[in-house]
């Protein structure tokens, strides 16, 4: 595939699909709404229209929105709020066009640091006082932004009000190293009830005053729908929830089976809560907000944007020969399972990929800013990697792997591998947890290449520094990893004997909060004495790519590195699992 060279654009301009700003813009796209042969889509830097061409065009914002302190975006417009004094509203369409403008300044003086919240058709400013927090809630159709609902909650501590209509009122809570929560109050209970909550977008609202809310439990993932009168239903979903999205009638949800994610409409009728397959095919799904349809982004496929009626194809990804996909599954609900694509079946070498988290799962994605299609497009076997320990869909996948993090992990990946040759090259990328798995592996494993980003130092170092932060990390820890034995000596990273011919190629964000470089740097240079390792800060200093800068240096330095390998071989179509 060819890359596009990076040029700096301005709003306005349009982007190469595949140039270094596009696989940055649209890493993490959630589609608004569909008009004709374009997409309108948030981006990395914000809202931007997406065309069938294969082209992205920012938005240019009138003045009067883009000067505004936060800017929102809904299916038919986008929103700029100021709530300095009472609150100024500026909302545009996504074409231009006159912009309508409304001050309120009779609201009660505020008592915290009001910010804005935008849900479906409805405008919310909330103030977070140390006594109370005040909710003042009003349809964004309103004329005058006249009949304001209030509602006044406790203290928000350590949350923020993600969604509220007529009824209700939803907030994240930040729960550390346990992941987040959603903490609703509802128009007929003084007391919030509380859920833990999925990955992704967790809560979602239609025009009914219903809340559906993503929520994750031992037993698997849920949906549960409370109505206007505080009526809550609950029912478990098919898998792992991604997230949730639609329009003020249609609610969707991504959910992960095992191998791919797939989109459900979910409905609440008197027979229940039901979920309809409504799109299926590779790719890691980005449910809309504003609209029931969703963005795919595929290694086989590229970029798609798709309804129940209507499929857009972006990026058409052409091939000079089809990908062959296959799912490979070990015995049992507990073992590990893994996605291969390869193009050829004369190959280059095998990568192999590990997520991170590691509470997280693999789809078809485009690793490392589009690898994974340029590695397979060039002859490369790739396999991507869900190890016992991820998120699977039976409880075990997950706890199989905990304190037995050597033995499992080693066994995963050598059974990923399948039978491939010696000789012939083998490389290990991750990125966190990913990339502590990929160098742990590395000092019992006989492979040849490392492309690790945001690694964590030695684990005991890692526990100690993030029990500091927030001591609720050592139950974290203490349940998953056996700190005093074989998990503390495997995340130590002993050094490969002098026998090995492996590089390692690493990245790394000198602020990086998550795995502090600090911990990382005496690991990397313990290695560099007897193995040729070539390293890279990341320019954001983040423990991802935080800006265009870290998108090309990784991109330029990954196909760098994969370009240093080559010894070609033969796999049959048997290697692995159940197809």
């Amino acid at each position: 595939m060819q890359r596009a060279q990076w040029k700096p654009v301005g709003a306005g301009d349009s982007l190469p699909l595949y140039s270094s700003e596009s696989l940055w813009e649209t890493m993490d796209a959630v589609p608004v709404s569909r008009q004709g042969d374009r997409t309108a889509v948030v981006c990395s830097s914000g809202p931007a229209w997406l065309a069938d061409d294969g082209t992205i065009t920012p938005v240019r914002l009138p003045d009067a929105v883009a000067d505004c302190e936060e800017v929102h975006v809904a299916a038919g417009a986008i929103i700029g709020t100021d709530t300095g004094s009472g609150l100024y509203f500026a909302m545009a369409d996504w074409d231009g066009g006159p912009v309508r403008e409304c001050r309120r300044t009779d609201l009660p003086t505020p008592e915290g640091e009001p910010y804005c919240v935008v849900t479906g058709d409805r405008l919310s400013v909330v103030d977070p006082g140390k006594q109370r927090t005040r909710v003042h809630t009003v349809l964004i159709g309103e004329e005058e932004l006249s009949a304001w609902g209030v509602r006044e909650l406790p203290p928000l501590g350590d949350f923020e009000i993600v969604a509220a209509s007529r009824t209700h009122v939803a907030a994240r809570v930040n729960l550390g190293p346990q992941g987040d929560a959603v903490r609703i109050w509802t128009a007929s209970e003084p007391d919030a009830l509380e859920f833990r909550s999925a990955y992704g977008t967790s809560v979602w609202s239609t025009e009914d005053g219903r809340l559906y809310v993503a929520v994750r439990g031992s037993g698997g993932d849920s949906v549960a729908v409370i109505d206007e009168t505080g009526r809550m239903r609950t029912s478990p979903a098919p898998g792992n929830i991604g997230s949730l999205g639609g329009d003020g009638r249609t609610v969707l949800c991504a959910i992960f089976d095992g191998f791919h994610e797939s989109v459900h409409r979910i409905h609440d009728g008197q027979g229940g809560i039901g979920f309809d397959l409504v799109g299926e095919g590779p790719g890691k799904k980005h449910i809309g907000v504003g609209s029931p349809i969703w963005l795919s982004r595929s290694t086989v496929d590229g970029i798609r944007v798709e309804s129940e009626d209507d499929t857009a194809v972006i990026d058409p990804a052409t091939w000079a020969r089809t990908p062959h996909t296959k799912y490979l599954a070990s015995q049992g609900e507990e073992g590990p399972r893994a996605l291969r694509i390869t193009a050829t079946d004369r190959h280059l070498g095998t990568i192999v990929h590990l997520h991170g988290g590691p509470e997280s799962y693999e789809t078809d994605e485009l690793r490392f800013f589009g690898l994974a299609p340029h590695a397979v497009a060039q002859g490369w076997d790739w396999r991507s990697l869900n190890y016992r320990g991820s998120r699977g869909t039976a409880p075990d996948h997950t706890t199989a792997a905990w304190k037995t993090w050597q033995r499992s992990s080693i066994e995963d990946i050598s059974w990923v591998l399948g039978e491939i040759p010696r000789g012939h090259p083998v490389i290990l990328a991750g990125w966190s947890f990913g990339a502590a798995l990929a160098l742990a592996g590395a000092s019992r494993l006989p492979v040849d290449g490392l492309i690790i980003g945001g690694t964590m130092g030695p684990l005991a170092d890692h526990v100690r520094a993030a029990c500091a932060a927030d001591p609720s990390h050592e139950t974290w820890f203490g349940d998953r990893f056996d700190l005093d034995g074989d998990d503390g000596a495997y995340f130590s990273y002993p050094v490969p004997g002098d026998s090995v011919d492996l590089r390692v190629l690493s990245f790394h964000g000198e602020d990086d909060e998550h795995c502090p470089y600090h911990l990382f740097a005496p690991v990397r240079e313990r290695w560099s004495e007897s193995i040729p390792w070539t390293h890279h800060d990341l320019r954001g200093g983040a423990h991802y790519a935080e800006s265009i800068d870290d998108v090309d240096l990784i991109v330029a330095e990954t196909r760098r590195f994969i370009s240093g390998f080559a010894a070609p071989y033969t796999t049959a179509e048997s290697d692995n699992g159940d197809g």
